[in-house]
């Protein structure tokens, strides 16, 4: 997976897909050892490239699921001290 993570995650985009499932998703590329900064600029650089606000609300979603911003079952990488 570490090779193609981006094309999951952009499929993720695409489709409704469970906030559950995206954040057992995040978990696995934590687990690969795909960094949170990675994740984070990944789906901001995607942020800069779309033009609809559907998108642009899943990305939030997602990002506030890499960044903690959520509910604890979500969590993938822990809070900063």
């Amino acid at each position: 997976m570490n090779d193609n993570w981006q094309n999951i995650l952009n499929g993720y985009l695409k489709y409704p897909i469970h906030l559950q499932d995206i954040s057992d998703f995040l978990k696995n590329l934590r687990d690969e050892g795909i960094a949170q900064g990675k994740v984070r600029s990944y789906l901001e650089y995607l942020r800069s490239t779309i033009d609809d606000e559907t998108t642009d609300n899943r990305i939030i979603e997602i990002l506030d699921i890499v960044e903690g911003f959520c509910q604890a079952r979500y969590r993938v990488w822990p809070e900063p001290d």
